[in-house]
């Protein structure tokens, strides 16, 4: 695979994660490098309604994660309801269209997601919040009913308090091995506070799937490639990658790890410090130490190469 085919999942990206930090961080911004980020948990996703956890739907109607999209509401005036004949996501927003009108950022703000959980009672949530980031994807605040009828969150907070999703493209991410696949007419709905929804945000999109799937891997410090993470919450870690989007603040500081589309090259100091390097083995086999003198170009295939941050807040 060629450098321009191993990077493209990056630089298709248009957020601006050049700025060092999350909206609300109070470090300040630091111009092409990337701050020590809170993770602020290890889950892929954080969505649910009620018990069941789902992340995406699918948009021809179809069963999808235990639930099938029946019916997309829009609010009119006068109280009336307009019902989407199609829901679409173009450019990191979502757009329903009834006849030749497109619907898209306020005019979706209350708008009613009606689902059917194949067993038991027909379950709605609804858009409650909808927020343009400059160059970026429109982050979406979806609620829903819990059982006794109050308003919920279907996203769990972040370390700052966001309970938003980021709308994305015909992709699934299996919950258990973190696999990314492809699968048309779905809409997947990345929690901020979950790993698929921050690996968004720092700045990596998904026209490589693999590369997405590694940027995923990084974050939740999956360093057997096989869905366990090596992290808790609230732990940071610094990135540097192969399409500069995002660098060392602190290049002084411990190496991490050196990640390729298919596995570690190297290991040195788990995210996690009570562990040590000797104590990670994939499928039985230990993982090499970085060399001292190391760069993004010793190990053919790398992508991302981290080091050790400190706790969030």
């Amino acid at each position: 695979m060629k450098v321009i085919q191993i990077l493209s999942f990056m630089l298709a990206s248009t957020l601006t994660l050049h700025a060092g930090c999350d909206p609300g961080d109070p470090e300040g911004e630091v111009a092409g490098e990337l701050e020590f980020r809170p993770l602020g948990g290890v889950w892929l996703n954080t969505s649910a309604i009620g018990s069941l956890m789902f992340s995406a739907l699918d948009l021809d109607g179809k069963p999808l994660d235990g639930l099938t999209l029946t019916d997309v509401l829009v609010a009119r005036p006068n109280d009336q309801w307009l019902r989407m004949d199609t829901i679409d996501v173009v450019s990191g927003e979502i757009r329903g269209k009834r006849d030749s009108v497109h619907y898209m950022g306020e005019d979706l703000v209350g708008s009613r997601w009606l689902l059917s959980p194949g067993q038991g009672a027909p379950v709605e949530m609804w858009i409650s919040g909808a927020t343009a980031v400059p160059g970026g994807d429109t982050r979406y605040t979806f609620k829903t009913l819990d059982g006794g009828g109050a308003p919920v969150h279907v996203c769990d907070a972040d370390s700052q308090g966001d309970r938003s999703a980021i709308s994305i493209k015909d992709i699934t991410v299996h919950r258990e091995t973190g696999v990314v696949a492809a699968r048309k007419k779905t809409l997947y709905l990345a929690c901020v506070s979950g790993a698929v929804g921050k690996a968004r945000m720092w700045g990596y999109g998904t026209s490589a799937l693999a590369g997405f799937e590694a940027a995923i891997r990084m974050v939740r410090a999956d360093y057997c490639y096989n869905g366990t993470s090596w992290t808790t919450p609230g732990t940071g870690v610094q990135v540097r990658d192969m399409g500069d989007i995002n660098g060392f603040l602190y290049p002084e500081y411990a190496t991490e790890a050196v990640w390729t589309l298919t596995g570690l090259a190297c290991l040195t100091q788990p995210r996690r410090t009570v562990y040590t390097g000797a104590d990670v083995a994939c499928n039985a086999a230990a993982i090499p130490g970085c060399p001292q003198n190391l760069s993004m170009t010793t190990y053919p295939g790398t992508v991302f190469w981290t080091k050790i941050g400190a706790a969030s807040p």
